[in-house]
């Protein structure tokens, strides 16, 4: 094989493994290049915990220090831009212009990353004497980026600047027919100053994505927390239901909604039904606040 076996990157370090591997081949001519390992519940559970624990520091730290890292990463993606085209040409089968191109636009993308000093600070405005409303966002915690294989390098990057700058630990589970350039990027990551723990990758196939999707720390909050603004943005179009009513609806709806989910694999499930779902949940737990057909009204929305 011309790289070595690509490995789970957890806490900061590569970690060996003895699951099952698959190989990995050039598309351009069908030869081993590498072999991937398949990880299971267990490894995304170490991944998890291990980003989990970086999460209070790295999250705490000002966002003005925090997107340093993505400034010196865009340098070492543009100084490396030709051993990085190179290995998307090889585990991707793209031609050379294009892998650059990609490249070039994991670059642009951290450039992003690196002005979001100015633009996610919460706001504050002084509405009458004595009465503010203030806009303040916080970082998520543990979130996941599931990538595909079309794009190795730019596609991660979509997620990783701008969730890493905004305070998030990521789990970053690449496809496992082109897992070398995630690995590339960990390696990156870490020359820039990224932190151990910030960022893990979680190699394999389709048991790594279930158990990540079902994970509690992973899923859960963040399902609820974008029903809510979904059926908020709704409830704004009811006339008697005013923001002190609506308040209280979402928060009922969001027990209610974390008593009856099962685990979070059942609302990772449910992510696609959004709006239907979360209303269906409205109605059985605050019924009294809608009036007669409403709730068909607000799903026609």
């Amino acid at each position: 094989m011309k790289y070595p076996e690509a490995r789970n990157y957890v806490g900061g370090s590569f970690v060996g493994t003895d699951r099952p591997f698959i190989e990995v081949f050039n598309p351009s001519d069908g030869s081993v290049i590498s072999r991937v390992p398949l990880s299971t519940q267990d490894d995304v559970d170490a991944a998890v915990a291990s980003a989990t624990k970086a999460f209070p520091a790295w999250s705490a730290t000002p966002i003005k220090e925090r997107v340093q890292v993505f400034y010196r990463y865009k340098t070492l993606l543009e100084k490396n831009i030709d051993e990085l085209a190179a290995l998307i040409t090889e585990e991707n089968g793209k031609v050379t212009s294009e892998a650059r191109a990609e490249v070039l636009k994991s670059a642009e993308l951290c450039e992003f990353a690196c002005s979001l000093p100015q633009i996610a600070p919460g706001e504050v405005l002084e509405v009458s004497r004595g009465v503010e409303c203030r806009i303040e966002r916080y970082p998520l915690g543990v979130v996941a980026a599931i990538t595909p294989f079309n794009f190795p390098n730019m596609v991660p990057n979509w997620s990783l600047p701008n969730a890493i700058a905004l305070g998030n630990c990521l789990i970053l589970k690449p496809s496992e027919l082109v897992p070398l350039s995630a690995g590339r990027i960990a390696e990156l990551l870490k020359q820039a100053g990224l932190p151990e723990g910030v960022l893990q990758i979680v190699n394999g196939g389709k048991e790594a994505v279930e158990a990540i999707c079902a994970d509690d720390v992973l899923t859960t909050e963040s399902v609820l927390d974008l029903l809510a603004s979904l059926v908020d943005k709704s409830l704004v179009q009811v006339e008697h239901i005013d923001g002190a009513a609506r308040y209280r609806l979402l928060e009922t709806v969001r027990q209610y909604a974390a008593e009856k989910l099962v685990d979070a694999g059942e609302a990772a499930a449910m992510r696609d039904r959004h709006l239907a779902w979360f209303l269906d949940l409205a109605e059985q737990a605050a019924p009294e606040l809608f009036r007669p057909g409403q709730i068909s009204w607000l799903r026609c929305l």
